[in-house]
Formats: structure tokens, sequence, C-alpha cells
């Protein structure tokens, strides 16, 4: 699969900014924890960032791709992504 970050698309598939940088995150197939994503995705303190991680990573799956959570904290991406700028 390939991730264009300017474009924000998965295969010629558009997504939101939130999957991107999420996806960017993964990208790599290891175990990236809950804060990490929350800290670089949602730059705003104020907000619940756990919540919109889960349905951000929700809204991924339903999209097709295999995310697995990973000891309570952690997400993992099983396909790869090739990331194009």
């Amino acid at each position: 699969m390939i991730l264009n970050i300017s474009k924000k698309t998965l295969d010629g598939m558009k997504i939101g900014y939130r999957e991107t940088r999420v996806l960017s995150l993964l990208a790599n197939n290891l175990c990236i924890s809950c804060e990490e994503i929350e800290n670089y995705v949602f730059d705003d303190k104020w907000i619940d960032g756990k919540h919109h991680v889960y349905n951000t990573i929700q809204r991924l799956r339903a999209k097709g791709l295999h995310i697995e959570r990973k000891s309570n904290n952690g997400y993992r991406l099983i396909e790869t992504i090739y990331i194009d700028y």
C-alpha cells in the first residue's frame, strides 16, 4: 500500500489528516504507544486524546487495514505501507 502524505490518500482512496498522521507513525511496523500517537497527532492538550486515537484507529480498520492492539496501550500495523511525499 502507498500512503501519499501531501494528497492524503492511501492507494488513491482519500483519508483524513489524522488518519494520515497515524499511518505515517505506524508505517514502521513497530508497536507505538497510545501516548506517542496522541502527542504526535493531537497538538491540543485540552482534548481527550486517547478517545480520539481509538476512533481514528477504528476508522482505519473500517477501511480494511489490519491494526492490532498490543499490551493494552500500543498499536501495531501488520501490513506494509510505503510513504510517498
